[in-house]
C-alpha cells in the first residue's frame, strides 16, 4: 500500500511517498521500523531552500506533525467518539482542529498521555520568510513527546485560553530529515 505523506518537521516541512504495510499511519509511527520513503522534497519553513531525494529516511523523534492522504485505518478498530473543537502549539506551529474521544473520558487528559494525537479537520498554521502560512488537512497526527500545548477552544477556534509561543518559533535548529546513504541526491 502507499500512500502520499506530509511531514512538519522544526525547520521543514516534507513530502514524500511512504510504502508500507501498515493500515494505520499512527501503528507505523509507533512501531520500530524505519520509515523510508521515495521522491521527497523537502521545503526549508525560511528561505527558499528546497531539497529532492530519491529515497529519504524520517526520524520518528524529528516528526512534529504527520500527515497521511489516503490512509484510513482499520474500521474495525474505530470507537463511536465525540469531537471537541481543539487548538495545540507543537515547535513553530499552531493547529487547530476536532479532538475525537469516547463520551466516557476527558478527551484532552487523555491525549496529553498518547504518543500520537489524531486531529480532523484540521488547519496548520505558521510564520515563514515573515508572513502567517496556512494549511488544511482532513487529518493530521501530532507528536505527543513534541505537543507544547493542547487545549480546548473557544468559539472563534483560538485557545479558550492563552497559548505562549514556544523557543522555537522561527528558530531554524538544522535539517531534521536524513537521507538514506547513497540512495538521495539534491535538487
Amino acid at each position: 500500500m502507499t500512500t502520499e505523506l506530509t511531514v512538519y518537521a522544526e525547520d521543514a516541512i516534507a513530502t514524500a511517498t511512504l510504502a508500507s504495510s501498515h493500515p494505520r499511519l499512527a501503528d507505523l509511527l509507533t512501531s520500530y521500523d524505519p520509515i523510508t520513503t521515495v521522491g521527497a522534497v523537502v521545503r526549508a519553513l525560511e528561505g527558499s531552500r528546497r531539497m529532492h531525494f530519491g529515497t529519504l529516511e524520517l526520524l520518528r523523534r524529528e516528526i512534529l506533525i504527520a500527515v497521511p492522504d489516503g490512509m484510513r485505518g482499520d474500521l474495525g478498530r474505530r470507537l463511536c467518539t465525540l469531537t471537541y473543537p481543539a487548538v495545540a502549539r507543537i515547535g513553530p506551529f499552531e493547529v487547530t482542529g476536532k479532538l475525537h474521544s469516547p463520551p466516557s473520558t476527558d478527551a484532552f487528559a487523555v491525549a496529553k498521555r498518547r504518543n500520537w494525537v489524531a486531529l480532523t479537520d484540521a488547519t496548520v498554521s505558521w510564520m515563514a520568510n515573515g508572513r502567517r502560512q496556512v494549511a488544511a488537512h482532513p487529518t493530521i497526527l501530532l507528536n505527543g513527546s513534541h505537543l507544547g500545548q493542547l487545549q480546548p477552544a473557544g468559539p472563534d477556534g483560538m485557545a479558550s485560553r492563552t497559548i505562549a509561543a514556544g523557543s522555537a518559533w522561527g528558530h531554524p535548529i538544522g535539517w531534521a530529515f536524513a537521507p538514506v546513504a547513497g540512495r538521495s541526491a539534491a535538487g
